[in-house]
Formats: structure tokens, sequence, C-alpha cells
């Protein structure tokens, strides 16, 4: 999970790019699904909270637990990623 988040990072993404789209926070007018959506202030906090998890920082960037993944060669790529 790391590796590949610090990739999308090296390649430009963004904590902007953890989006959904729009569609998921409105339910479809029939079907099984149709009083299903997805709340946006609780995907938030859900992501924060995955991201306390991983050990990455607020915007999703991966801090410190590299070490940990024998993957501190990876590291460098974050020194330009604020």
């Amino acid at each position: 999970m790391a590796l590949a988040r610090i990739f999308n990072l090296r390649e430009g993404f963004s904590r902007g790019d953890d989006t959904l789209p729009r569609r998921f926070a409105t339910s479809p007018s029939e079907g099984p699904l149709s009083e299903v959506t997805v709340d946006p202030a609780k995907l938030e906090q859900a992501q924060q909270e995955y991201f306390g998890m991983l050990g990455w920082d607020e915007a999703g960037i991966p801090r410190g637990e590299a070490r940990g993944l024998e993957i501190a060669w990876a590291q460098e790529y974050l020194k330009d990623v604020s």
C-alpha cells in the first residue's frame, strides 16, 4: 500500500484525488440500491482514520513507517511532496 501510494504521489496524484464520483452521493431512482448513498463527510472521516491506521499523515503521505517495511529507499520520492 505504501509503495503504491508513494508511486502515485511521485506521479502527481494528491489527497485531492482521493474522491468518489458525485453520483455516489445520490441514490438511484430505482433498484436494490435506491436508498443507498455515500455521505461525503463520513467518507472523509473514514479516509482520515484509514490514513492514521497506516501511519500516514492527514494528506495521505506515508511517513516514518517505510523503515519498518524495509522500503526506506522509497522515502526519497517523498522529499518534494508536501
